[in-house]
C-alpha cells in the first residue's frame, strides 16, 4: 500500500494546522471544512483530495418577494411607448388633394428601405416560393397582406385632413392589423419594393362625369414576362383584378 501523503490526516485529536488565516482541527482538515466568523467554507475535492479550502459562495432568500425595479426606477423618467407614426396632415379639396395623398404615399412607399424588418417580413412571406417565379411573389405577397389585414375606413377627422399610416406602422407596429385603401397599398408597396418590384399607384373613380374624383387607390406592379399587373390588397381578389364599377383612372409612376 503506498504511503499516505496527507500529513493533515497523521494529526492528532487535539492539534490544528493553520491554513491561510484559518485554523483546522483534524476532523475538519480531513473533511475540508471549518467554522469561521460564523460562514461555513468547504474544500473542493477533485476524486476524494482536497485541494484547498475555498469560500462558499453565500445566497441569500430572505427577500424572495422584492420587487424588480420599473423602468421608471432604472431609468429616472417615465418611459413611453413610441408614438405611432401616423400622419395627419392638411390637404386640399378635390383633385389636388388626391395629388397630396399619392404624393405622401410615394414619400413614405420610398423610405421605406430603412426599415430591415420589412425587407426580412417580405422574405419571410414568399420563401416557399420557387426561384424566379416573380408572379407567385406577388401573389404571395397580396394575398398574404388580404388574409391578415381588415380593410377599415378612414377615421372621422374634419374636411381637409387626411390620416395616413407608415408600412412600418401598417405591417408591424400597429397593435391590430386594419388600415383603409392608401395605407394598405402603400404598405403592399413597400413589401413588393424589397422584393425588386417596380411598382406604382392607381387611383380609381366610378363618377364618369367627374374624371379627376378618385375614391380608391391600390398598386400596380410590373411583373417580369407579364407586364403591369394590378394588386389591390383591399379586396379579396388575385393579381389583375380591378373593381368592376371603376370608370376612371390615373397612374402614378414612384419615381
Amino acid at each position: 500500500m503506498a504511503a499516505n501523503t496527507n500529513k493533515r490526516a497523521d494529526l492528532r485529536p487535539d492539534e490544528t494546522v493553520e491554513i491561510g488565516s484559518q485554523e483546522f482541527d483534524r476532523d475538519e482538515a480531513t473533511t475540508g471544512s471549518c467554522e469561521s466568523d460564523g460562514r461555513r467554507t468547504q474544500s473542493p475535492r477533485l476524486g476524494g483530495r482536497d485541494v484547498g479550502p475555498t469560500e462558499e459562495r453565500i445566497m441569500s432568500y430572505e427577500r424572495l418577494d422584492a420587487a424588480y425595479p420599473t423602468p421608471e426606477e432604472r431609468n429616472g423618467e417615465p418611459v413611453r411607448p413610441p408614438a405611432p407614426e401616423v400622419a395627419v396632415r392638411s390637404i386640399p379639396n378635390g383633385y389636388a388633394g388626391t395629388a397630396a395623398i399619392v404624393a405622401e404615399m410615394r414619400r413614405l412607399a420610398r423610405s421605406a428601405y430603412r426599415d430591415e424588418r420589412i425587407n426580412r417580413l417580405a422574405r419571410a412571406i414568399t420563401e416557399e416560393i420557387e426561384d424566379r417565379d416573380f408572379a407567385g411573389e406577388l401573389e404571395a405577397v397580396l394575398w398574404w397582406m388580404q388574409a391578415v389585414f381588415r380593410y377599415t375606413r378612414l377615421p372621422w377627422h374634419p374636411a381637409g385632413l387626411q390620416r395616413l399610416q407608415t408600412p412600418s406602422e401598417t405591417l408591424l407596429d400597429a397593435p391590430v392589423r386594419t388600415g383603409e385603401c392608401a395605407s394598405l397599398a402603400t404598405a403592399l408597396a413597400a413589401l413588393l419594393m424589397s422584393l425588386g418590384f417596380e411598382v406604382m399607384f392607381r387611383t380609381a373613380g366610378t363618377d364618369a362625369l367627374d374624371p379627376r374624383f378618385f375614391e380608391h387607390v391600390y398598386v400596380l406592379v410590373n411583373v417580369p414576362g407579364d407586364g403591369w399587373v394590378a394588386a389591390d390588397p383591399s379586396y379579396l381578389h388575385p393579381p389583375g383584378w380591378e373593381h368592376e364599377a371603376v370608370v376612371t383612372i390615373q397612374d402614378w409612376p414612384l419615381t
